[in-house]
């Protein structure tokens, strides 16, 4: 799972009573799946709706990679391997017309 730790160094001024925070490091951006940071490739929208919509049909048929969660909000901080996309993006067959009438609904409901 994608943790994600931002490292401040809280520098307190008594004089000003005010707080300034200082980024620690530089994060280079992670694989939402595998947590490397080698090699990183950014989402698209394409790449982006394919993977969520992925991950939501994972999540409610209890596949694997089902636990992986992805928000909008995180885009900042990861990106995929091509090797780690088709894990979770590539279904069988026999569930392509049940994803097809998933994302069709998941599309309403967002």
């Amino acid at each position: 799972m994608l943790r994600v730790i931002l490292e401040y160094i809280v520098a307190i001024d008594t004089s000003e009573k005010t707080c300034s925070y200082l980024l620690l490091e530089n994060m280079a951006k992670k694989c939402f799946l595998c947590d490397s940071d080698d090699e990183i490739i950014d989402f698209n929208d394409e790449t982006f709706k394919n993977c969520i919509l992925k991950l939501a049909f994972r999540k409610k048929k209890n596949f694997k990679y089902n636990f992986v969660e992805l928000s909008s909000a995180s885009l900042q901080f990861v990106g995929y391997h091509t090797t780690c996309y088709k894990k979770v993006t590539v279904l069988n067959k026999k569930y392509n017309e049940e994803f097809l009438q998933f994302s069709a609904e998941y599309a309403v409901s967002i």
